[in-house]
């Protein structure tokens, strides 16, 4: 009988879980689907943070002055948009018209920022980024697979569905203690 009930306590936990679950889900695709094509936002933010990949071709932002912010193309970083501005040294995603820029900002003048790549083979780009065109500046990079994973469309897809399955596992798990104490 005490198994019986420590059952339906974790079949509830699970129940809750998954709900969540699954509102995150949703509430996740349908910020991913109103803010990019609908809104045509170069970036979704959920809270004020998204995900961006460095794309392939955009060469290395290796330096050996700044290891922990090194990215290659591939890499999957996690951005932050400020509404107080950036500051020298920073690493920001930047949109430029034609796509996601990921750079560190190397002056700070009154019209904006003067960015560069890591690379050293890189110059200053050309031309001042305004606060307007900055999605947000690196807050964690690289991310490792598991949590770019987990921070994606797929991996919250993957979390709910697993959740449900726990949850049906667990159904089946009492309705079978249930006919063995009956």
């Amino acid at each position: 009988m005490k198994a019986l009930k420590a059952i339906k306590g974790i079949k509830y936990f699970f129940k809750v879980l998954m709900i969540a679950a699954v509102a995150c889900f949703v509430l996740f695709c349908c910020v991913k689907i109103v803010k990019g094509l609908i809104m045509r936002q170069p970036v979704a933010r959920i809270f004020n943070y998204a995900t961006v990949t460095i794309a392939d071709g955009a060469g290395s932002m290796w330096d050996e002055a700044h290891p922990e912010t090194s990215l290659k193309p591939g890499d999957t970083i996690l951005i932050q948009k400020k509404k107080d501005g950036y500051y020298l040294g920073e690493v920001i995603t930047v949109s430029n018209g034609t796509g996601l820029v990921t750079h560190r900002i190397v002056e700070v003048t009154a019209e904006g920022y003067k960015t560069k790549g890591d690379n050293p083979q890189n110059s200053v780009d050309p031309g001042v980024v305004t606060n307007d065109m900055v999605q947000g500046k690196m807050v964690k990079g690289p991310l490792s697979g598991f949590e770019s994973f987990i921070l994606s469309t797929w991996g919250f897809l993957t979390i709910a569905l697993a959740l449900t399955a726990i949850y049906f596992l667990i159904v089946v798990i009492e309705g079978r203690l249930k006919e063995r104490y009956a």
